[in-house]
């Protein structure tokens, strides 16, 4: 952070407050109204993500789950039309009209009729209740932090990253249980942002003697700042490369690319973490909170 900025947060620790708060409420007003705006209008009874690959948070009682979609199938044709026409055929259906849909399901590709559903509040608030409240106890925890020391750079660094995760948890939901899904170009830059932020945070605090030498002689923090920005850039070419272009080969480097990809470079780093007792107690915890995330590792 420039010592311009650094000022900032030391001398108006109001307006920083403030400012976000007004931050995360137009993250989240955004995509409530994406999601609530659909409200009495049907959907085709699964989530699914901007690739068009089935959801695995689409709940077993939905049509979708019941006709026998199943989580990472991907939709390729609906009523034997392009996929690009789904919004409008849904539209058009009304509640409770069957749509043939063409999906591949590893090698095999199947076709299957799903009843489409009304988008009820119930369904909103079903997801969304667990997600608005994390998002304001990070904000909450962010913010007292801050306001105890608003010249330490941990209490401002922490305020930003809690921002980022409050952030974050309202974007991923637009995109599951929307199908305008406004925040399709940002959800992968954000999450590496988000993880990368983490990292920083880890590695820099507690600021220790071993720790500071370590850092000085390793470029770690820009090598991961350079990661986030090469997400930044990677992600959104692709994603507009394949939904351009169409091509089955493409999709598929997406789809990699934001699971196993993003896993691979975002993750093994904190699992490798967790494999060493030697490093500190909060090295350790993020490693185990990361691969429980990612399902990895069962709470017992």
């Amino acid at each position: 952070m420039s010592k311009s900025g650094a000022a900032l947060f030391a001398l108006r620790p109001r307006w920083v407050v403030g400012g976000v708060i007004v931050a995360a409420v137009l993250i989240w007003a955004t995509s409530l109204y994406s999601i609530a705006s659909q409200i009495g209008d049907p959907f085709p009874g699964f989530f699914y993500t901007p690739d068009r690959i089935v959801s695995a948070f689409t709940p077993q009682d939905f049509t979708g789950w019941q006709a026998g979609l199943r989580p990472w199938d991907r939709i390729v044709a609906v009523n034997g039309q392009h996929w690009r026409e789904m919004r409008r055929l849904v539209r058009e259906a009304g509640g409770g009209t069957s749509l043939v849909y063409t999906v591949e399901r590893g090698d095999q590709r199947l076709q299957i009729a799903v009843p489409t559903m009304e988008f009820t509040p119930d369904i909103v608030w079903r997801f969304i209740a667990g997600a608005i409240l994390f998002a304001i106890c990070s904000l909450a925890v962010g913010i007292f932090v801050y306001v105890r020391n608003p010249s330490g750079r941990l209490n401002r660094y922490l305020l930003l990253y809690l921002l980022a995760w409050a952030g974050i948890i309202g974007a991923v939901w637009e995109v599951f249980l929307s199908q305008q899904k406004w925040t399709a170009y940002l959800i992968h830059p954000w999450t590496a942002i988000t993880a990368v932020a983490g990292w920083i945070f880890f590695w820099s605090f507690p600021a220790d003697r071993a720790r500071k030498e370590f850092l000085a002689r390793w470029p770690l923090i820009p090598a991961f700042v350079a990661l986030a920005l090469a997400f930044t850039i990677y992600f959104p070419a692709l994603f507009f490369l394949a939904s351009y272009l169409d091509d089955p080969m493409l999709w598929r480097l997406y789809l990699w690319s934001s699971t196993w990809g993003h896993f691979l470079i975002l993750g093994v780093g904190s699992l490798i973490n967790n494999i060493f007792s030697k490093l500190h107690v909060y090295d350790r915890t993020q490693a185990m909170l990361y691969a429980i995330r990612k399902g990895l590792v069962k709470i017992e």
